[in-house]
C-alpha cells in the first residue's frame, strides 16, 4: 500500500512551502466565496481572529470546507484540523482517542504562531496533510506503517507529531488566540485538550501525556451537537473521563449549541428509528428531542458553559458520503448567526 494520504487532486488545493511556518500563507481558493480581499498593514486580512475546526467522529475535514470558506469570508482566519475518516479508525471501541488530540494540538499550535500582526496563520483551510517530523523541512505522508502503529496502540499518538505543543514564551494576546468549533464527539474530546495539566481528583493525565499549550492558545470552545456525557458503554469510558477529570481552564470559555426538531420513533419490540437508538445509547432515553443523532439535554450538558444555544430544527452535521441535504446544519444559514459572535475574543475584564 503506497499511502493512505493520496487522494483526488480536487482536494489539494494549497501547496505547503519549505520555510520556518510548516505551511503555505498562499491560499488557493476553491470556488470565489473564498477569495479574501488583499492584506495590507493598516487593514489586516482577518481581522476577527483565528478558528480551528474539528470534525466529528469518524468524519474527515473535507466536508466542514464551507463552514471555513464562509467564516474566512467573514473576516476569520479559519483552518481545518488535519483530521481524515482514516485517521479515527484506531480510536474505535472506546480507546484512546490520543492520535486525534495530538493532531489537533499540533494545528492549535501552527495556527496561533502566525505573530501579533495578525497575519494569516499558517495552516492551510484547503489541505489536508500531516506535518512533517518536527525538525524536518519536508512534507511527510501518512504511511500504512503510521496507521498500523496506531492500530496496534493508539495511546502512544499520532506518532509524526511527537513532540507534544509548547506553551507560548509569553502569554499570546487575545487576538493572537484561537476559538476552537468542534462537531459533534470532537466537542468532548476537545475538552480533554483543553483541559492541559489541570486534573481533578489527581487523574493521570490522558493517555500520558498533557497538552498544556493549548488552553494558552484557546480563548473559546464552541461545541456543536456533542453528546458531553453518554450511556453508551464504549463511548462512556472516554466520556466519563472527560467530566470527572477534565477541568475547564479559567481563561476559556466554552459555548454549547444543541439543536431540537427530530424525536426519536419506539417500533415494536423495543426498537425504532436511528434517532431513537442513537438518543438511547446517549442519554438513555430514545424519545428525547435533539439533532437526530444527539439529544438536546446531552449537547447542552456542559459544565461552566457561558452560553448554553438550543436550535429548532438543525442538521447535525453537513451532508456526508454524499448523502441529499436535508435542511441546514449547525454550521451555515441562521444557525450559524447565532453562534458566530462567540469567535472573537471575549472583551477584556
Amino acid at each position: 500500500m503506497a499511502s493512505l494520504s493520496a487522494r483526488p487532486p480536487s482536494l489539494v488545493a494549497g501547496r505547503r512551502c519549505r520555510s520556518s511556518r510548516r505551511w503555505s500563507n498562499t491560499i488557493a481558493p476553491r470556488a470565489s466565496s473564498e477569495q479574501q480581499p488583499s492584506s495590507s498593514s493598516s487593514s489586516p486580512r482577518f481581522p476577527r481572529g483565528r478558528v480551528l475546526i474539528a470534525p466529528a467522529f469518524y468524519v474527515d475535514a473535507a466536508p466542514f470546507r464551507p463552514l471555513a470558506a464562509e467564516l474566512r469570508r467573514r473576516g476569520y482566519d479559519a483552518a481545518l484540523a488535519p483530521i481524515r475518516w482514516y485517521h479515527w479508525v484506531p480510536t474505535l471501541g472506546g480507546r484512546s482517542q490520543r492520535p486525534i488530540l495530538d493532531r489537533l494540538d499540533w494545528a492549535l499550535e501552527d495556527l496561533t504562531n502566525g505573530g501579533e500582526d495578525n497575519s494569516p496563520a499558517p495552516v492551510d483551510p484547503v489541505t489536508l496533510e500531516l506535518p512533517p517530523r518536527r525538525g524536518e523541512g519536508r512534507q511527510r505522508s501518512y504511511s500504512l506503517l503510521d496507521f498500523l502503529l496506531e492500530m496496534r496502540d493508539p495511546s502512544q499518538g499520532a506518532r509524526p507529531l511527537h513532540p507534544a505543543a509548547t506553551p507560548p514564551a509569553s502569554p499570546l494576546p487575545p487576538q493572537q488566540k484561537a476559538a476552537i468549533v468542534a462537531s459533534s464527539a470532537a466537542g468532548w474530546i476537545a475538552r480533554i485538550l483543553l483541559s492541559g495539566a489541570r486534573l481533578a481528583g489527581g487523574a493521570a493525565p490522558y493517555g500520558g501525556r498533557s497538552y498544556v499549550s493549548a488552553p494558552e492558545r484557546c480563548h473559546t470552545l464552541i461545541t456543536l451537537g456533542t453528546p458531553h456525557y453518554s450511556e453508551e458503554a464504549v463511548t462512556k469510558r472516554n466520556t466519563d473521563w472527560v467530566n470527572n477529570h477534565a477541568t475547564k481552564p479559567d481563561n476559556v470559555r466554552f459555548v454549547a449549541v444543541g439543536a431540537t426538531g427530530v424525536r426519536g420513533k419506539q417500533w415494536l419490540a423495543g426498537t425504532g428509528d436511528f434517532a431513537f437508538e442513537s438518543y438511547k445509547l446517549c442519554s438513555g432515553d430514545g424519545h428525547d428531542d435533539g439533532d437526530g443523532v444527539t439529544p438536546l439535554r446531552c449537547a447542552l450538558a456542559l459544565e461552566g458553559a457561558e452560553a448554553k444555544l438550543e436550535l429548532a430544527g438543525a442538521e447535525h452535521t453537513p451532508p456526508l458520503f454524499g448523502a441529499k441535504k436535508k435542511g441546514d446544519w449547525y454550521g451555515e444559514g441562521a444557525f450559524l448567526e447565532r453562534w458566530v459572535r462567540y469567535l472573537s475574543p471575549p472583551p477584556a475584564e
